[in-house]
């Protein structure tokens, strides 16, 4: 049984068990800045949505924005949290005449299970780990750190000091083109870079392979594909035209999509986020730490989101 801290419950895990329901509460109440105290009406409204897909991060989504992508009122200073849950969350039944009754649209932000979270989560813990022991050097190894050395002991000019002399050059040109007597404007500091985590090789990929799964599943693409498969023949010159404008549609809208993703991980305010990048941010959570290539890596995560989903191609 996998059991977080209260205050560390992931915003896109779907809690299953009584206290994962509970753990996700206190978290969505702590995120909306929320004081109330849980009742049991609040409790039971929470996990009707909680058991119909919707995690902490798209019940957030949902309380801010319609599925048209119309920004909802926000709660008012006296108003009962009850209340004003199911009045936003309200919005989101379907209301499609040949739906079942309380059937609610899809969720606006992916979410997945607790094991599918913890097995992502300790599998980059491991990669991401430091050795407690160096790897033993094969033969190849030892050869190329002893002409490392070799080299490192040659006489050569140091790039420290040329690098410093290039800099005192460059400082001293741009010196000259100032105005006499005007004071010389500061240089802003470089942004920090992100940490180890945020600059995982597994997140570009998975990035891109969201992209391309939003390309191979846009709906003009997949038409036309279809059905040259199913007439079993090559694309006219015409058609070629017209899939290749599909297909460069569909890479615009990945694009858009996979930006869209990246800010929905920042912050709540993004707002609905299209089908593109909906399937991008759910690449994007199943992103890891992997030493396998780049075609294998990919083929994992094509079938962690198609597992996840349901859908058999």
């Amino acid at each position: 049984m996998v059991r977080v801290q209260d205050q560390a419950w992931p915003g896109n895990v779907l809690p299953e068990e009584d206290h994962e329901f509970e753990q996700a509460m206190k978290s969505l109440l702590v995120r909306a800045h929320w004081l109330d105290a849980p009742t049991r009406e609040i409790r039971t409204e929470l996990r009707k949505w909680f058991e119909a897909g919707y995690s902490v991060d798209a019940i957030l989504v949902a309380l801010d924005r319609t599925p048209a992508n119309v920004r909802q009122r926000p709660r008012d200073k006296n108003e009962d949290l009850h209340r004003y849950l199911r009045s936003r969350l309200r919005a989101w039944y379907e209301d499609d005449p040949d739906a079942l009754l309380g059937t609610v649209v899809r969720p606006p932000r992916p979410g997945m299970s607790m094991r599918q979270w913890w097995t992502i989560a300790r599998r980059n813990e491991q990669r991401s780990a430091v050795r407690k022991t160096a790897p033993v050097l094969t033969e190849a190894g030892r050869k190329a750190r002893e002409q490392a050395l070799e080299q490192s002991r040659s006489k050569r000019r140091d790039p420290v000091s040329d690098a410093r002399e290039k800099d005192r050059t460059n400082r001293a040109a741009l010196d000259s083109l100032l105005l006499p007597g005007a004071p010389v404007p500061p240089i802003p500091a470089a942004p920090a870079l992100l940490p180890p985590t945020g600059r995982t090789a597994g997140r570009m990929v998975a990035a891109y392979a969201g992209s391309r799964a939003a390309i191979a599943h846009d709906p003009r693409v997949r038409r036309l594909v279809e059905r040259l498969v199913g007439e079993r023949r090559g694309p006219t010159e015409a058609e070629r035209q017209v899939l290749a404008n599909a297909v460069k549609d569909a890479r615009r809208r990945a694009a858009l999509g996979a930006l869209e993703a990246a800010g929905s991980e920042v912050g709540d305010d993004v707002g609905l986020l299209s089908d593109e990048g909906w399937r991008i941010l759910t690449y994007l959570d199943r992103a890891m730490a992997t030493s396998l290539p780049l075609d294998a890596m990919m083929v994992v995560l094509d079938m962690s989101v198609r597992d996840a989903a349901g859908d058999p191609a």
